[in-house]
């Protein structure tokens, strides 16, 4: 794994994720398959993935709380995950996003209740106000 920042990825777009192209320096993380003798490999983009949370004036504050800043790289960190998991364990669900949503909603909850397990009563409500202030991340 390998943390960058935008404008270390170089310009461009990428290949057709959902049936659009999005611009790398925008993106929150990559994932690299195998290929020629190399390992595979993810690639995190980590001003991108603060910058997208910061950006949100209702939620900046909560940044300096651990679950919050856990839950920020862990959605971008687990699906990228989740497509490797998707090539070398098998698929969740139909498609190559939906995969990895999948491998990200199951590895994230069970990271989330391992480490905060006294949250557990409020994880419901606060997601559902996360979501929707934050809205649907687009990890592409």
């Amino acid at each position: 794994m390998v943390l960058t920042n935008a404008s270390a990825i170089g310009k461009g777009k990428t290949h057709r994720v959902s049936g659009k192209k999005y611009r790398r320096s925008e993106c929150l993380g990559f994932y690299h398959p195998q290929q020629r003798g190399e390992q595979a490999w993810i690639e995190i983009i980590v001003d991108n993935i603060a910058g997208k949370w910061s950006t949100h004036n209702i939620v900046r504050f909560l940044t300096y709380v651990p679950p919050v800043q856990d839950i920020a790289f862990m959605r971008t960190v687990y699906h990228e995950l989740g497509h490797h998991l998707d090539r070398t364990i098998g698929a969740l669900a139909q498609g190559r996003e939906s995969t990895a949503e999948a491998w990200m909603k199951r590895l994230s909850r069970a990271y989330f209740l391992r480490r905060y397990w006294y949250l557990k009563p409020f994880l419901k409500p606060a997601y559902a106000v996360l979501k929707r202030i934050v809205g649907k991340d687009a990890d592409h």
